[in-house]
């Protein structure tokens, strides 16, 4: 018996990581859609800049395929109302 419960337990986290390469395979291909300013006021986001990479938000919305690049200038105003 323990066999089938091994057998049925390795089939369940099979696919599980397979649902999971799935996804992140899909929000990759996302990226490519990513600005090259924020999406708010047009500031330039530096591609090369650790700093812009840890500050800026990004926000993607999969139904529709459209990825927000926001600043930090332009996400302080809405920080109040996420709280």
């Amino acid at each position: 018996m323990s066999n089938l419960a091994r057998k049925i337990r390795r089939k369940k986290e099979k696919q599980i990581k397979k649902d999971a390469a799935q996804n992140m395979k899909r929000q990759l291909a996302l990226f490519k859609h990513l600005p090259d300013a924020c999406s708010g006021c047009d500031q330039p986001f530096d591609k090369t800049s650790r700093d812009h990479h840890m500050t800026w938000k990004v926000k993607v919305y999969e139904e529709a395929q459209q990825v927000y690049l926001v600043c930090p200038d332009c996400h302080e105003p809405t920080r109040g109302n996420d709280a």
